[in-house]
């Protein structure tokens, strides 16, 4: 805005220094010419159109000499870019414009003051650049902060992330142990009594004890299924699917492996080892045929479905339809037995694509 401002002062001095009695076609034409190449100067705004057009500036006023009166707005022009050879250029050519067209009426007063404006404009233009630079690092370091500042909170974000994965990981982990714990010692405590009843009940020989031993037998039975069911939930609810696909990603460290994981927490038991066995099939079938280093995975839930998607950067010459290895077709049984769909693919390499819908 404060170039526009500076540009429109220029124009309108460069006007009244204008040595012009009336206003006549050429007066109105010369001034269009100046709007215009001025519009050019906004346009481009670089060294080489200031140069083009401030040249055309000078061959007009070496034919029309009072057009030396713009001289300070290209002046300003070239100071703006750092054009600074130009300025020079139009003193020269505005004396030679003086002393060759006397009879134009160009006085020596007018040069002079035209030269005035001009080292004004210069110093506008400089201090304009200045600006310019100064507002750009502004824009830059305005930019970079931004810049951190969306880092620094994908950082705490990735962290939290990370914490929360780790605690969950903690949380199944406790699980895990305390399900092996109630099945090594409590679950082998009541099975060593129920044998110790049974053993009782085969030699006793009061009636009158039978009843309750048999009542007392039929209840530890049922504390023993009640804590076999609790067991299995247990270890059944400690089973995260993320968590076992990221180990078995380790485990195949010759891979560059991408896991692009947004399932949620409550699938079954068996559909979570389905998947598990399905990448651990997916990844060893690229270690041992394909040529590819790179294996995409991705896992997606709908709300009608879960996807699954394996590809990696492999050649393969087959047609993986035709293909009937063990591996993919225990991949087909797997996904068969959800009621889902499986294909194969080998453009642009090997591809798995998996659907299974949910149950409602």
């Amino acid at each position: 805005m404060a170039s526009l401002l500076d540009r429109i002062l220029l124009f309108c001095v460069s006007i009244l220094m204008f040595n012009k009695n009336q206003v006549d076609y050429i007066m109105v034409c010369l001034i269009l010419a100046v709007i215009i190449m001025e519009g050019m100067f906004i346009y481009f705004n670089n060294k080489i159109a200031t140069t083009v057009v401030a040249a055309i500036f000078i061959v007009i006023s070496f034919v029309q000499p009072e057009f030396a009166a713009f001289y300070p707005l290209i002046a300003y022009e070239c100071a703006s870019v750092r054009q600074y050879i130009m300025i020079p250029v139009q003193m020269v050519i505005m004396i030679v414009a003086y002393t060759e067209s006397m009879k134009y009426g160009i006085l020596s007063k007018e040069v002079w003051t035209i030269v005035a404006f001009m080292a004004v404009a210069i110093v506008i233009g400089m201090r304009t650049l200045r600006e310019n630079a100064l507002r750009e690092k502004i824009h830059n370091l305005q930019d970079e902060e931004s810049y951190l500042k969306q880092k620094n909170k994908q950082n705490h974000e990735e962290l939290i992330r990370k914490q929360d994965y780790e605690i969950h990981a903690a949380t199944l982990a406790e699980r895990n142990r305390i399900a092996r714990e109630i099945h090594d010692h409590v679950g082998h405590m009541l099975s060593r009594s129920i044998l110790q009843l049974g053993a009782i009940l085969a030699i006793n020989k009061d009636e009158k004890l039978d009843a309750p031993l048999r009542g007392l037998k039929d209840s530890l039975d049922t504390a023993m299924n009640n804590i076999r069911e609790s067991v299995h939930d247990l270890k059944d609810d400690s089973l995260d699917l993320e968590y076992m696909v990221n180990e078995i990603i380790e485990e195949f460290n010759t891979l560059e492996i991408e896991l692009d994981y947004d399932m949620g927490a409550h699938l079954s038991k068996e559909l979570k080892y389905c998947f598990i066995a399905i990448v651990k099939e997916a990844l060893t079938n690229t270690v041992k045929h394909s040529d590819g280093n790179r294996v995409s995975i991705v896992m997606r839930e709908h709300p009608a479905l879960y996807q699954m998607l394996i590809e990696d950067n492999g050649s393969c010459k087959k047609t993986n339809e035709d293909k009937t290895g063990i591996g993919l077709e225990n991949m087909r049984e797997r996904i068969g037995a959800f009621g889902g769909n499986i294909r194969f693919s080998n453009t642009n390499g090997f591809k798995i694509f998996i659907s299974i819908p949910k149950v409602a």
